[in-house]
């Protein structure tokens, strides 16, 4: 199963692709960035990210930063053609989650692409 993450403006950003082993988040370049593990987001280099509850995504201090289709709160543009094969590099040691604030309907100041991208594994 796949899903299509937004940024605020309706723009696709990323997508999770869902196996029965993984929960790979990608940007559109293929390159994988991050993943779920339970309720949390880590990127690749093992950093917590944020949380994903409800078909949104919240950064580490609750701020809403991402969203699904329908919970994307304008309409969204049309999703490029996703990539045949994920680039993944190696995954490193997840760190402790980080306690989770309260969540709120205010948009964060970093954008999708940007927090995804600090999961980027060197």
């Amino acid at each position: 199963m796949e899903v299509t993450f937004y940024n605020r403006t309706g723009k696709p950003v990323a997508f999770l692709v869902k196996n029965e082993d993984e929960n790979i988040i990608s940007l559109w370049n293929g390159i994988a960035v991050g993943y779920l593990f339970e309720d949390q987001i880590y990127g690749w280099n093992g950093k917590q990210l944020g949380w994903y509850i409800d078909g949104i995504i919240y950064d580490m201090r609750g701020f809403q930063v991402g969203f699904t289709k329908h919970r994307c709160p304008v309409i969204v543009t049309r999703a490029p053609v996703k990539p045949k094969q994920l680039v993944k590099g190696t995954k490193q040691l997840r760190e402790l989650p980080g306690k989770k604030p309260p969540l709120t309907k205010r948009f964060s100041l970093v954008e999708l692409e940007n927090l995804l991208e600090t999961g980027r594994c060197q």
